[in-house]
């Protein structure tokens, strides 16, 4: 940070802070510049807790800094640390609906790449509505330039100070409206080897094994994006290279489970014949999240996710066509016995004018 940033910011905290005590001692005046008397007894808040909520996984993936069980927040001065060889700040925001949004007072909210730290100090107004009660408010979130999950060597990379009475020298502090400090303790935050792990079972109308004798829902594939939005209109191909997608396949029974990943978003199940599936999370992060189990519809024979007369006229043209020895014929074979007939014109037409996929994947 050079000189003039320097200056910079000991101005806006000076300015920050000299706000802040003004708006302190207004909201202590009641009329006729007396003080008000206390409107509540002090908190007591044993139960309370900081953390972050939103482990800082990458770049596109802010981390919530979260209060929880809390009653009678008023005011704040939170010191975070972070490991600056992981991770980069780029912006601190206080979104609208957050604890200190407006009208309340942002007096410093800074942050150092270089030494890791981070701090925020913020008071609701007298104007206001009353001090923040509840079992969870976002207090602000951190944006991140970078995040390196390769140099974290198993460390905390983001860390919340806990403290209980008696105050520590310099500690993060919450107080309440009547100046009583509330003490709390922190979560733990996420290390590198969080993650998230799903699998569920993925069904197919009509399959059947090679010799057409008993179900089979094997090979269906399984992709998870960890770090995009949730496309509907893809290609299969384009989907299966993306970058940062983790990939499985399915037994025979159907089942699945993708390996453990830093963020978990849009999950995709594609077979040939058959309409895709999309589950749009994010998903919890920690643990193994289980779909629920979904039955594919199938007749997309064009493999345009949508099941409709062009399908029928693919089918038809190929019936009665043994172990298809071309693309297009294999693609006519649907439930994947290895000839073109009735069953798979039955999948086809019973699921003709069925919307088009993908088929949503309920958690």
């Amino acid at each position: 940070m050079n000189a003039q940033l320097k200056v910079s910011g000991n101005i806006v905290r000076g300015i920050g802070l000299a706000i802040m005590a003004i708006v302190l001692v207004v909201s202590a005046a009641g009329p006729g510049g007396a003080l008000a008397q206390p409107s509540q007894a002090p908190a007591s808040l044993a139960t309370a807790e900081l953390s972050v909520d939103k482990c800082p996984t990458s770049d596109t993936v802010p981390s919530d800094i979260v209060v929880k069980n809390v009653t009678g927040l008023f005011s704040v001065d939170l010191r975070l640390t972070f490991d600056p060889k992981a991770l980069q700040v780029s912006d601190i925001i206080v979104p609208a609906g957050s604890v200190f949004a407006p009208p309340a007072v942002v007096g410093i909210k800074t942050f150092d790449n270089a030494t890791g730290k981070i701090r925020f100090v913020a008071t609701r107004e007298n104007d206001s509505p009353g001090p923040f009660s509840g079992d969870r408010g976002v207090l602000f979130k951190i944006v991140w330039s970078k995040v390196d999950q390769t140099q974290c060597d198993g460390r905390d990379i983001l860390t919340i100070p806990s403290h209980q009475t008696p105050v520590p020298p310099n500690p993060p502090q919450l107080s309440d409206r009547n100046g009583m400090d509330i003490p709390y303790t922190a979560a733990s935050p996420c290390k590198p080897d969080c993650g998230c792990r799903i699998s569920g079972k993925v069904l197919l109308q009509g399959h059947t094994d090679s010799a057409g004798q008993r179900p089979d829902y094997s090979g269906t594939d399984i992709m998870l994006s960890t770090d995009r939005d949730c496309p509907t209109n893809f290609t299969y191909s384009a989907l299966w290279d993306w970058p940062g997608v983790l990939k499985a396949k399915t037994a025979a029974d159907g089942s699945f489970t993708l390996p453990k990943a830093q963020t978990c978003k849009c999950l995709y199940a594609f077979k040939r014949g058959y309409l895709t599936a999309l589950g749009q999370g994010p998903y919890p992060y920690t643990g193994t999240f289980t779909m629920t189990d979904i039955i594919l519809r199938g007749g997309d024979a064009t493999q345009d996710d949508a099941i409709n007369i062009f399908d029928l006229t693919l089918i038809a043209s190929h019936y009665g066509e043994s172990h298809p020895a071309n693309a297009e014929a294999a693609l006519a074979d649907i439930n994947g016995d290895n000839k073109v007939d009735i069953y798979d014109l039955a999948l086809a037409a019973g699921n003709s004018g069925v919307a088009r996929g993908p088929q949503k994947w309920s958690r």
